[in-house]
């Protein structure tokens, strides 16, 4: 997902340096005649692009637009240079124009699928398909990026149907088998996932993200050998990952040996310093009694990511857990502050407010089960403060 919109146009200049003010003389003697013309305008940009002055490049893209503001290729490419400038929003204005200017087209339509699925909006990646024809439906490119919004949504029968059609069509593609077993996973096949990873590394002997979930499936089976010979291979592929020092440390933890699961995921933090490895790291030092690292560590995460919930959630419990009521309630409203619905912060209010503030408490309740009504802890909470609250008809509905 990560291929920049641009590389499969910027390998149309091939000049040596010796030659390249020649080849502008000529594209500029063709804009002379012909202003809008695209080729000479593409080739002057990807020159442009090539010696990094990105607004010159631009200047010739929008010469294009001025003369024929639907040309997709050229949308296409102004897409790509505001990708490179980390212009998201160009990116997508420009990707929507293509898709608007050749409603038959499936590239601009893929190019901002994938956006949105990078960027959690997957479930405005099936309108952009809905009304193509079902033969373009069918191409490879519209099939993978369906299948992985669907997989984003944990839509998981979905994107397994989906990828088992790519794999039809292209039976010795590594990744397709890689995405069917995320499919399988989330559908809680564990053995078709476990084949499914396996084709992926059979396939790819270098593929690296099958491995880590083979490793990570091994070791919570713990099937230490099994999951030690992956991490063989993961030590030489990727040995600086922080999903492999992470596996690292459950192999460690698994042996007993805390102190080295605790240099490891210090490690795996330090390489790349995020929620989820925060988490881990807080996790294993209380683990180990070490409870004034734990806060401090948190403490000073939240000092720089105020609106990181998953690491204030993780302080909160911790709060709850040690029986400082008072600190975690603060935690929890500093949560909804970032997030007004996160049921978990609401439901867990409303119970420890329960005796305090019974009419506060099933507010907070109530939207807890707004906001997760399947959740079966949340609707146990409502009811219980429905009839603290002297309702036990509603109650007993709950």
């Amino acid at each position: 997902l990560g291929v920049r919109l641009f590389e499969r146009t910027k390998r149309s200049v091939r000049l040596s340096a010796g030659k390249e003010a020649e080849a502008k003389e000529a594209f500029g003697a063709a804009l002379a005649i012909e202003p809008g013309n695209p080729v000479a305008n593409h080739n002057l940009a990807m020159l442009a692009l090539r010696n990094n002055e990105p607004d010159v490049a631009k200047r010739h893209f929008q010469q294009v637009l001025s003369h024929n503001e639907n040309h997709v290729a050229t949308l296409l490419s102004l897409a790509g240079v505001s990708q490179q400038e980390g212009d998201s929003e160009s990116m997508v204005r420009y990707l929507q124009r293509a898709v608007a200017a050749d409603p038959k087209d499936f590239r601009p339509r893929v190019l901002l699928a994938r956006h949105y699925v990078l960027n959690g909006n997957a479930e405005q990646v099936a309108p952009l398909f809905s009304t193509l024809e079902p033969a373009v439906q069918t191409q490879v490119d519209v099939l993978n990026i369906r299948g992985l919004a669907h997989l984003e949504l944990g839509e998981y029968e979905d994107a397994r149907i989906v990828f088992e059609q790519v794999i039809k069509v292209q039976p010795d593609a590594p990744q397709p088998h890689y995405h069917l077993a995320l499919a399988y996973r989330g559908l809680g096949d564990r053995d078709r996932m476990l084949v499914a990873f396996r084709k992926a590394v059979e396939l790819a002997p270098d593929y690296v993200e099958p491995r880590i979930e083979l490793a990570r499936a091994y070791l919570q089976a713990q099937d230490k050998k099994a999951a030690l010979e992956q991490l063989e291979h993961l030590r030489r592929l990727a040995p600086q990952r922080a999903d492999y020092l992470q596996l690292q440390a459950d192999a460690a933890r698994l042996d007993g040996d805390q102190d080295e699961a605790l240099r490891l995921s210090g490690q795996a933090f330090k390489v790349a310093p995020s929620s989820l490895n925060l988490v881990i790291l807080v996790r294993q030092q209380l683990l180990m009694g070490r409870k004034e690292d734990a806060l401090e560590q948190l403490d000073s995460w939240l000092k720089q990511n105020p609106a990181d919930n998953t690491a204030r959630m993780e302080l909160a419990n911790y709060y709850l857990v040690s029986g400082q009521i008072d600190a975690a309630n603060a935690q929890y409203r500093e949560v909804l502050q970032h997030n007004p619905n996160d049921s978990i912060a609401l439901n867990n209010l409303a119970w420890n407010l329960r005796e305090s503030d019974t009419a506060q408490a099933l507010a907070f309740a109530q939207r807890a089960a707004d906001a997760g009504p399947e959740s079966v802890a949340i609707l146990d909470t409502l009811a219980m403060l429905q009839m603290k609250s002297g309702d036990t008809a509603q109650a007993l509905r709950t």
